[in-house]
């Protein structure tokens, strides 16, 4: 089974969803401030330093590097206690895990779709070719929604609309409105009310067939045979969709999306043009138009249309392209991408085989290349910026499956795009004034984007004309801080990496896993204990430093908004969770954002 490495696919993330139940979020408190086995205490935590920017947030783990310095975090971050969490267990538990915001929009559009649903059967006690009809075109709707909610045009507007509130707004405004990418709710909400309005349609239909109320259906037993067959293909694509099932056989889920949901369109298109010759005989008032005519009367018509190009849309524009590579280590590959650029904070799909299975990832734009500097006039101020031209963008794909082994051993020449760049999490950090960035693993691929941001300070040339500190010290704050934890971070990504995050942030804090365990030193204590244990896996003798107590004191410290978390499915419900229950505005992907 495949998993996405990163976020920014028009909201969803391939990767094992998070089931927590109400004690996991009792412990909360206790995972963050006395350890456990995912996120124990550490005393005296690490970081790991980049070699030639001197940072003095970084430090080494015993036995990398040995001209680096160590110093802990303790000194990298002013440390502060954790607040008290606000509420009890058990609404904190129903608000942000069992209730988050994807649940609460997936309720609404179910249960307003179901109160309709009774209220229409409860008006139409008798079956009639009018009720049938009125059922299949809210059924198409839904579908319509549905499919709207994943095309990558869409996603885009949504953004831009939600993401346009101006950072003077009230906070409260603006955390609600960075949410947006909790649309899949919307998705899966309409999708499943579609399949419960179709299950109505048959059993409706199947009544009238064997109660005869209709003759002029009852003529043609087609539509039942499709009617069942579409029902068993929208069951089949909503189970399949239900995250447990997902998670243990996402390619077979993503076939089956794929190949059921196209053969549904085109039985769809069957059935409403079999049911609206049906319904054409029925109504007396036009009995002489044709079937082409009155089936472009009908909502069905234009609602399949819309969703046959949204569905087209994306294998129109399909592209192969050239990609070069880069591999810091058998466990990253970098792909670079020179055909066009990209906008800021959006992700593409990307397959080798476009029949079988895709794959999203976050872009990062490529360093712009600088034209001919402009000739000065004289006694011009030297403060002249430079017009760029974008050269492309790139991928980090970490090893965690198949798929991504298969691309860092034997990496292509070309691969498949599909559809437009669709906007992702981190394009709600332009609602904030600053935020902070916590990253795990390849989770830090998309914060490399960051760099290129317009309110990246770190490019700000200062003059001798600004005198004032204070004026200073504002041009050189940048609005983002960056708190990545990994392992062996220079060993594994490599120094182009690592000299990206420290032009975004000079004071990223870079924490290294295989520094030691639980605080304690690595190097030749912990080949003692790998020795001593040699089925040990190597995952298993990292330690894990705090992530919720490290984000909160960075997001104390830097006076930001809010926090932004790339990482796994459970450390960022872990961290989301933590900051959240605290009254921190806290954002993070899970399963189908």
């Amino acid at each position: 089974m495949e998993t996405t490495q990163c976020l920014g696919e028009k909201g969803s993330i391939d990767e094992r969803p998070v089931h927590r139940s109400k004690l996991d979020l009792q412990d909360l408190d206790e995972k963050t401030n006395s350890g456990s086995e995912e996120c124990p205490t550490v005393q005296r935590p690490r970081a790991i330093a980049v070699p030639h920017i001197p940072s003095k947030n970084c430090a080494l783990s015993e036995g990398s590097v040995s001209s680096m310095p160590e110093i802990d975090l303790e000194k990298a971050i002013p440390q502060q206690g954790l607040p008290e969490t606000h509420g009890p267990a058990w609404w904190r538990y129903i608000r942000h895990t069992f209730f988050p915001v994807y649940r609460r929009l997936f309720s609404i559009v179910f249960v307003a779709n179901m109160t309709a649903l009774v209220v229409m059967l409860a008006r139409h006690t008798g079956i009639s070719s009018e009720t049938l009809s009125q059922i299949a075109t809210i059924t198409t709707a839904n579908l319509l929604v549905a499919i709207l909610m994943r095309q990558e045009h869409v996603i885009n507007l949504l953004f831009l609309i939600c993401c346009a509130v101006p950072r003077c707004a009230p906070l409260f405004i603006r955390r609600r409105a960075a949410k947006v990418y909790h649309l899949g709710g919307l998705h899966s909400g309409c999708a499943v009310a579609a399949t419960f309005w179709f299950l109505v349609f048959a059993v409706l239909l199947t009544q009238d067939f064997i109660l005869a109320t209709t003759p002029e259906i009852r003529s043609d037993p087609s539509i039942l045979i499709i009617t069942y067959a579409l029902l068993s293909l929208l069951i089949a694509i909503s189970i399949s969709a239900h995250p447990r099932i997902r998670a243990v056989a996402h390619n077979s889920f993503e076939r089956i999306h794929r190949f059921a949901g196209w053969t549904a369109l085109i039985l769809f298109w069957t059935h409403a043009i079999i049911l609206s010759n049906t319904l054409r005989k029925t109504y007396h008032s036009h009995p002489t138009k044709t079937l082409v005519a009155f089936f472009l009367t009908t909502p069905s018509f234009y609602f399949l249309t819309a969703i046959t190009l949204s569905i087209v849309y994306p294998w129109v524009v399909l592209v192969k392209v050239p990609i070069t590579t880069t591999r810091p280590s058998s466990h990253v590959i970098r792909l670079h991408f020179n055909h066009a650029s990209v906008p800021l904070f959006t992700g593409i799909r990307i397959s080798d085989s476009p029949l079988k299975e895709w794959h999203a990832f976050a872009t990062i734009p490529e360093p712009p290349a600088s034209d001919p500097p402009l000739p000065l006039p004289n006694n011009a101020v030297t403060t002249v910026t430079k017009k760029t031209q974008p050269r492309g963008f790139s991928c980090v794909v970490s090893n965690a499956g198949d798929w991504t082994n298969r691309i860092i051993s034997s990496p292509p020449s070309h691969i498949y795009i599909r559809g437009a760049p669709t906007r992702n999490l981190l394009h709600a950090t332009r609602l904030f004034k600053r935020v902070v960035i916590v990253a795990t693993g390849s989770g830090i691929g998309p914060c490399l984007a960051l760099r290129y941001s317009p309110r990246n300070k770190s490019k700000t040339r200062i003059t001798d004309n600004d005198h004032d500190s204070t004026k200073r010290a504002a041009q050189q704050q940048n609005f983002c801080r960056i708190l990545w934890s990994t392992a062996s971070p220079l060993q594994t990504y490599g120094q182009g990496i690592l000299d990206e995050i420290h032009a975004l942030d000079k004071d990223a804090v870079i924490v290294d896993t295989r520094a030691g365990h639980n605080g304690k030193a690595g190097g030749a204590e912990s080949e003692k204990k790998a020795k001593s244990n040699p089925a040990r896996s190597p995952a298993s003798q990292r330690w894990r430093p705090n992530m919720v107590q490290l984000a909160w004191n960075l997001y104390r410290s830097c006076d930001a908004e809010a926090v932004f978390v790339i990482s796994n499915p459970k450390v960022t419900a872990l961290v989301v969770e933590g900051l959240e229950g605290r009254g921190i505005p806290a954002y993070g992907a899970l399963f189908d954002s």
